[in-house]
């Protein structure tokens, strides 16, 4: 892929049911993110966000998918960890580190649901940036 595109790996977590919406998101601001920030700066990451969903958001938005995208699943996912890399070894190399692995064990006790989640995988362009097109024109 050309030299402008990042590969984009989003990591989708659930949280447990026991975890109220405003403590994951406590969660992941003061224990989570410190945790991660160091190690994934280590390894080549060259952006790293993370999304919180709060459980509502599925509820209120699932009923226009419906009427606009019959068929459509929405993804139910409270937090979406986003890597942003420039290939595949990059991120390989983050998640082979012993380290890496440790850490997102002890981190995820008892707030995430670890017998669920999904990876998504992709080369991310952008097209419109601060309002202004770019990598394409417009017709």
């Amino acid at each position: 892929m050309g030299s402008k595109q990042l590969l984009k790996v989003e990591a989708f977590h659930y949280k447990l049911d026991s975890v109220s919406d405003e403590a994951f998101q406590k969660f992941v601001q003061d224990e989570l993110t410190p945790t991660w920030v160091a190690l994934v700066k280590k390894h080549k990451v060259v952006r790293y966000t993370s999304t919180i969903t709060p459980s509502t958001f599925a509820a209120r938005f699932r009923p226009q998918l419906e009427k606009t995208r019959p068929g459509w699943i929405m993804n139910e996912a409270h937090l979406t960890l986003t890597y942003y890399v420039r290939n595949f070894e990059d991120m390989l190399e983050l998640i082979s580190d012993p380290e890496y692995q440790a850490r997102g064990r002890d981190v995820e006790i008892g707030w995430i649901d670890t017998s669920r989640g999904q990876i998504k995988i992709g080369w991310e362009t952008t097209y419109l940036e601060n309002g202004e097109v770019v990598n394409t024109t417009v017709v």
